[in-house]
């Protein structure tokens, strides 16, 4: 909780979910990331789960398309959570702990299940959720400034990837992704 009583739920990459202390029904959180901000609201019907809207939040700036997206899938799949800790905040007054979600954490929205190289920096990959994606990475390292990530064009080492807590990763996290990236087919 901040001095003005906010209530910060989740760190999710740079992402801040969070309750307004001053806020009402319906159930909501808002999402901060670099000063920008939106709200998503748990839509429920006859007690069952319907949807979860977003919108903007009058005086700021929304999210990028890409971190709505982000944003949505995290209520999604945290939202009887939110919901458990809304009633705790603004019902029962219980000071909320913040959780930050890591790629280590178990109900991490999106992994990675399968990747395979198939040739030419071309790698396959199969998601948590279903998607398949072939990503090409070789205009991505031919155009790379930093050495550090140009010395993959090496294919032997470009095929040397792991797949650790559902990321991929070159030798101990000296090259990686946006999983997002990753899972929309872009780098």
């Amino acid at each position: 909780m901040d001095q003005k009583g906010n209530a910060k739920l989740y760190e999710y990459f740079g992402l801040i979910i969070l309750f307004y202390s001053n806020e009402h029904d319906p159930i909501h959180v808002h999402c901060r990331y670099q000063g920008k901000e939106s709200r998503a609201e748990i839509i429920f019907e006859d007690g069952k789960f319907v949807a979860v809207k977003i919108s903007e939040v009058k005086g700021k700036e929304p999210l990028d398309p890409q971190n709505l997206k982000k944003f949505k899938k995290l209520v999604e799949v945290y939202r009887d959570d939110i919901v458990r800790r809304w009633v705790d905040f603004f019902v029962y007054n219980k000071v909320i702990e913040p959780e930050r979600i890591t790629k280590k954490y178990k109900k991490m929205v999106v992994s990675i299940q399968k990747a395979e190289y198939k040739g030419d920096y071309k790698i396959y990959f199969q998601f948590s959720d279903g998607i398949e994606q072939t990503i090409d990475f070789g205009d991505f390292l031919r155009n790379a400034n930093n050495p550090m990530t140009k010395k993959y064009l090496d294919k032997g080492l470009f095929q040397s990837f792991i797949i650790e807590y559902g990321d991929i990763v070159w030798n101990d996290y000296e090259m990686c992704y946006p999983i997002w990236d990753l899972h929309e087919g872009k780098i």
